[in-house]
């Protein structure tokens, strides 16, 4: 079967494990595959200020309930680590494609990535593969990036019983860990939430064999992938029910044994987290617990929106890490018009200084302070993905672009001028006059830059962050 269905050729998704298993690596075409592998970050040895911590803020009289410690806990750690998950209007958007699109509409784009562990691309897709343009943009700042593998609704149940049903003449379940693993491996990325928000089919359930399962497929992605994460989400229970325990409890603690982190439903209280950072920290593992929060609240405490530090907060105080969902909240429900002033208002606060008085803060005041980068270069060319014109040299030189990393060649297409260094076997970004002449002018003016980073390859040229 194809690599993609084929109406999207710019993406990669399967909407069915049928799809899944007919994938094969040999199959992957280029456009789809990350180009920069996963930067470690540099150690912030003497940080920019960071906004005022908890204890420089007066809660409101909603922040003073139930805050009795749990017993493990120590004195307002910073929360780390901070996962982001990016539900965004269905996902695979025009604009995150590899080419990015010709307009001059404002687009959302995650800025802050200075205070984010772990990026996940969430669809509602059997299996999502994150955009290689997601990809790249993550793993220049030092930021990992995971697909979704989601079995949802009646038909989820009907996959689960193709995948682990008894009987059945197709592969057996360990094959399709190891698509997963192969598809990490093959497109770039490192790793997977599992969200199974289906019960199994009659029959089809063993918690021995499921939870092997899952330890095999975490193995097996720390082996193919460095740094790999197998992260579970809690919502199906070791009777077979979806039933969201909003935290860690008996009925979903062996399947966090298993795997590497453990993604919350977003309907916790503080008898639930203080309950969850005793079980964690007894098993050595606080920081593998991601306390969900629902920027659209729909019962994520605070009722999320720039009141997210609500949840943040209790977060912090019990030692866990957080998960933020939906982030793009800023843009979506927001719009566009106001984008970036609320997207600061979201991550920083009005000002980088939250008042005493003021209630809680932004994301930056709890979340722990990140380098982008590495410790041997920095690179920004001061564009957000998005405005009006491209300028190089003062030249005007490129029609309007969106494009989640900010700047992406098109594949395939060769330049027509042979003074570009791309116009021989290597694929250029675009035919027009427009895109020559940047071609051009970006060899005279930027190729021997000290802050132009070239990476060729036959896929694309990484500038930008």
């Amino acid at each position: 079967m194809a690599d993609v269905p084929a109406d999207t050729p710019d993406f990669i998704y399967f909407e069915s494990v049928e799809q899944l298993a007919s994938w094969h690596p040999s199959s992957a075409s280029p456009i789809h595959i990350s180009n920069t592998p996963l930067f470690p970050r540099a150690h912030i040895s003497n940080p920019i200020p960071q906004p005022s911590t908890q204890q420089d803020v007066t809660p409101c009289p909603a922040a003073r309930r139930d805050h009795t410690p749990s017993k493990t806990q120590s004195a307002t750690p910073q929360l780390t680590p901070l996962l982001v998950c990016h539900d965004f209007k269905g996902g695979y958007l025009a604009h995150e494609a590899a080419q990015g699109i010709a307009s001059s509409e404002t687009v959302y784009t995650c800025e802050y990535l200075q205070y984010i562990d772990i990026f996940v691309y969430f669809s509602h897709k059997r299996v999502a593969v994150p955009p290689a343009s997601w990809i790249n943009l993550m793993h220049k700042n030092g930021v990992k990036i995971l697909g979704t593998f989601l079995v949802e609704h009646d038909t989820g149940a009907v996959e689960l019983r193709k995948i682990f049903g008894e009987g059945t003449d197709g592969p057996d379940a360990s094959f399709y860990a190891n698509q997963l693993v192969s598809l990490a491996k093959t497109y770039g990325f490192d790793g997977w939430l599992l969200n199974f928000e289906s019960s199994f089919p009659s029959g089809t359930f063993d918690l021995p064999i499921f939870q092997s399962w899952l330890e095999y497929l975490k193995d097996e992605m720390h082996r193919a992938v460095t740094g790999g994460q197998v992260i579970w989400y809690d919502a199906l229970t070791i009777d077979n029910r979806v039933f969201y325990q909003n935290g860690i409890t008996d009925a979903n603690k062996p399947f966090f044994d298993v795997s590497d982190g453990i993604f919350t439903n977003y309907w916790w209280r503080e008898h639930n987290i203080r309950s969850t950072a005793d079980i964690a920290s007894t098993l050595g593992r606080p920081r593998d617990v991601l306390c969900g929060v629902d920027v659209w609240g729909r019962g994520s405490l605070g009722d999320g929106g720039f009141n997210v530090g609500e949840a943040l907060a209790s977060i912090q105080r019990h030692g866990l890490a957080a998960a933020i969902f939906a982030p793009g909240w800023t843009f979506e429900h927001l719009g566009p018009e106001k984008f970036r002033e609320n997207e600061q208002k979201f991550w920083v606060g009005d000002s980088y200084r939250r008042p005493a008085g003021a209630g809680f803060g932004p994301i930056a005041q709890y979340s722990k302070l990140l380098a982008c980068g590495t410790s041997n270069f920095f690179y920004t060319n001061f564009s957000r993905g998005f405005g009006n014109v491209w300028r190089v040299g003062g030249e005007v030189c490129m029609i309007p672009l969106r494009h989640v990393e900010s700047w992406v060649p098109v594949v395939g297409i060769k330049c027509t001028d042979h003074r570009c260094r791309y116009s021989s076997n290597l694929p250029c970004h675009g035919s027009t006059l427009e895109y020559n002449r940047f071609c051009q002018i970006s060899q005279r003016k930027m190729a021997n830059s000290s802050i132009g980073i070239w990476t060729q390859n036959t896929r694309t040229r990484a500038v930008g962050a």
